[in-house]
């Protein structure tokens, strides 16, 4: 949620850096990452990558997973750039609640209370948020078009349209 909301406040500040000009970034700044992981292995923990772990099925999985990383983060941000941000916040908190679906029917440990209230915790309290931000924005909306000013309403729907 933070990287969503640091995103959206980049955007929405700078007019001149493209989302592309981003998504660049946060690319090279992962395979940095990475390179720096691989010379910490190499050099200090002297366990290496060798051409046995590069043809495993486990690399070859972990490649494609970051590679479809890169997909999700264009979709992530064309959806930031389409929809209310409070809506794609309630939904993006939906995850949540499918990592303990899916944790419960694929793996054989169970959640335990705490991960359960937990994550209800941190779902009710995006609601919450989500929720008074919609409010907030219908009753902004509601307010622009009552004073009858076709300028301020015209603005309002194009910058509303824009995030």
């Amino acid at each position: 949620a933070v990287n969503i909301l640091t995103y959206k406040r980049l955007v929405s500040t700078s007019k001149d850096i493209k989302p592309s000009v981003i998504n660049l970034q946060y690319c090279t700044t992962v395979l940095i990452s990475l390179i720096v992981n691989q010379l910490y292995r190499h050099c200090i923990l002297h366990t290496g990558l060798t051409l046995s772990a590069i043809i495993s099925w486990r690399y070859a999985l972990a490649s494609f997973a970051c590679l479809l990383m890169v997909f999700v983060n264009i979709m992530t941000q064309k959806a930031i750039k389409r929809e209310n941000p409070a809506i794609f916040l309630l939904l993006s908190a939906a995850d949540i609640i499918f990592a303990l679906i899916l944790q419960n029917i694929f793996t054989t440990k169970r959640s335990n209370l705490f991960a359960l209230l937990g994550s209800a915790l941190v779902i009710c309290s995006v609601l919450i948020i989500a929720v008074a931000k919609i409010r907030n924005d219908r009753s902004a909306r509601r307010r622009l078009k009552q004073t009858g000013d076709p300028l301020i309403v015209d603005d309002a729907e194009r910058k509303n349209e824009k995030c």
